[in-house]
């Protein structure tokens, strides 16, 4: 069940009709794209084959606001973990056959473990969109192929720190928490990725001196273009004057990111 204190989210409930209108407009008839086919294919290169590729698994990109701002909801993974252990993440996991109807399924079921061990009715308070809420499916290290979701949280979360709201699964996840997307925009860099033959790809750095919550990797490939294709024309648009949200990401980089770039398939 949902805390008690919480109550409906009127940003995002100014939010959907706006992001409903962006995905229908430009991504009803295929997935917000993630990465360029000859970035995949480089992917998939450095692994000497489509490992695993058989295999599908969803993460959930869970929008939110946190006392009225517009964020993103993250987790740290356990330091028990045999793979990504302490890295930054998405809640999502394994696609599995005859549990999950389809992978938007996968997603919701792998957040309302991972984050709250069932405490959060996801099903009655996240808001799944009508149009494009399947990203692009892109391989992960293993080459399995990873679908991004996209997802509202309904409520808005006041209570801090959000471990009121959603423990976590120790199992699985030491730390649940939120970015604002103003600042991920503001905060974003770039750096060679091995994974992808040393092409830049997106890294958004820690916060402060104190702060181990670097998101690189996975989570920052899918993160780039949902912020910059979605959640920027929906959220801060109207904020674009503000300095405090300019960010310094270098836009050659991110079109060669995410669009298809022969010069890239031929290097």
């Amino acid at each position: 069940m949902v805390p008690s204190k919480l109550v409906p989210s009127a940003v995002m409930a100014r939010a959907i009709p706006r992001l409903e209108s962006l995905l229908k407009a430009k991504f009803a008839d295929a997935p917000l794209p993630i990465l360029s086919e000859a970035l995949i294919k480089r992917s998939r290169s450095r692994k000497g084959g489509n490992a695993d590729s058989t295999r599908r698994a969803a993460v959930l990109i869970p929008i939110c606001s946190v006392n009225s701002v517009p964020s993103i909801l993250l987790t740290r993974r356990s330091p028990g973990l045999k793979s990504h252990a302490s890295q930054v993440s998405f809640p999502g996991g394994h696609f599995e056959e005859g549990v999950d109807a389809t992978l938007t399924a996968t997603a919701l079921r792998e957040a309302s473990e991972e984050l709250s061990g069932n405490c959060y009715n996801f099903a009655e308070h996240v808001y799944i969109p009508s149009y494009g809420a399947q990203c692009q499916a892109i391989p992960s290290l293993t080459g399995t192929m990873v679908t991004p979701v996209l997802a509202i949280l309904t409520q808005d979360l006041n209570q801090l720190p959000l471990s009121s709201i959603f423990p976590g699964n120790v199992d699985e996840v030491d730390l649940v928490f939120h970015r604002p997307i103003a600042d991920l925009l503001a905060r974003e860099t770039s750096e060679p990725l091995n994974r992808l033959g040393g092409t830049p790809g997106p890294v958004f750095p820690h916060f402060d001196e104190s702060d181990d919550l670097k998101i690189w990797g996975l989570t920052a490939i899918i993160l780039r273009p949902v912020l910059h294709k979605l959640l920027k024309p929906v959220f801060l648009d109207d904020l674009k004057n503000d300095s405090s949200i300019e960010h310094k990401t270098n836009q050659e980089n991110i079109n060669r990111f995410c669009e298809s770039d022969d010069k890239i398939e031929n290097r």
